[in-house]
């Protein structure tokens, strides 16, 4: 049993570094966490650690239901990915998801009605989603609409945050914005996942650059980008309003600019990751300062 499940964990290991990067989802997630706290007024270490695990344990269950759904798929347009080289299986992978459904349920039950409530519309969505609704044939024609309903299950997740981190929500306008400032990351996130160099689309038909086209894409991204900026520095003078952010607002533009012009010109696999790494890293610097301003 324990030669098994070490058997599991190392083939899952390999599986993550492709699918489902734990260290690159932490960078990302541990400081929006941060910034829920935040606005929610509420910093308790136990709240903000078990958001955090709560918030990776649901975005791998939604990743589990989307290897299940696009299996045949992926199968066959994308022959290389783990599950279809037989790194790891599915029925693997169900194994691990059920811990992960057991944190997220235990959660919520240990954090009241309200995070129950969130709790059980977060499962039943995912449990549809992984489904495409019933509806596969006709969702699956509209790509906009098709993403942006996978999309929701991101935002529910958002809501349970500020319950577990605040064990209950109080309805602000820094809120309101906060929301929106990680709505618009939670796209860029996405965008920039499936916005490809000519070329590499593949034949899934299942990106942004397939249906936009390179130039296009690029344009949308920006804007996605430039929003998020803008967000951020409406939560920042909410907080601080005799504090100019000019400096910080421009220069932000400046680093964003230069990386999205490199990547439009170059069309490299290297000013690809160098794009969205620098979104990484100034999102999270974002969020932790809305974090530190705060306390």
């Amino acid at each position: 049993m324990i030669k098994s499940m070490m058997n599991i964990l190392k083939r899952f290991y390999i599986y993550q570094n492709e699918r489902f990067p734990i260290v690159l989802l932490s960078l990302s997630l541990f400081p929006v966490v941060l910034s829920s706290a935040a606005v929610m007024s509420k910093f308790m270490l136990t709240n903000i650690f078990l958001s955090f695990f709560v918030s990776l344990a649901y975005i791998f269950h939604i990743r589990v239901n989307d290897e299940y759904r696009d299996f045949e798929h992926d199968t066959k347009h994308h022959s290389t990915r783990p599950l279809q080289r037989g790194v790891i299986t599915l029925h693997d992978l169900k194994l691990i998801n059920v811990f992960a459904i057991f944190v997220v349920a235990f959660t919520a039950i240990f954090y009241g009605t309200e995070a129950i409530f969130i709790a059980i519309i977060m499962i039943l969505y995912s449990y549809f989603a992984k489904y495409d609704f019933f509806c596969k044939e006709k969702i699956r024609k509209h790509f906009y609409i098709y993403n942006f309903v996978h999309i929701i299950q991101i935002f529910l997740l958002q809501i349970f945050v500020y319950i577990i981190v605040a064990h209950k929500i109080q309805f602000t306008e820094i809120l309101f914005f906060h929301f929106l400032f990680t709505l618009t990351g939670t796209i860029i996130f996405e965008f920039a996942r499936k916005l490809k160099i000519p070329g590499e689309d593949g034949t899934g038909t299942d990106t942004y650059t397939y249906y936009l086209g390179f130039n296009k894409s690029m344009i949308f991204y920006s804007i996605f980008i430039f929003l998020n900026v803008i967000l951020f520095s409406l939560i920042y003078n909410m907080i601080h309003p005799a504090i100019s952010l000019r400096l910080y607002f421009f220069l932000s533009l400046i680093i964003f600019g230069l990386s999205i012009l490199l990547h439009w010109v170059k069309k490299m696999s290297v000013t690809d990751k160098l794009m969205q790494g620098i979104f990484l890293l100034i999102y999270a610097i974002y969020n932790v300062s809305i974090f530190v301003i705060m306390y």
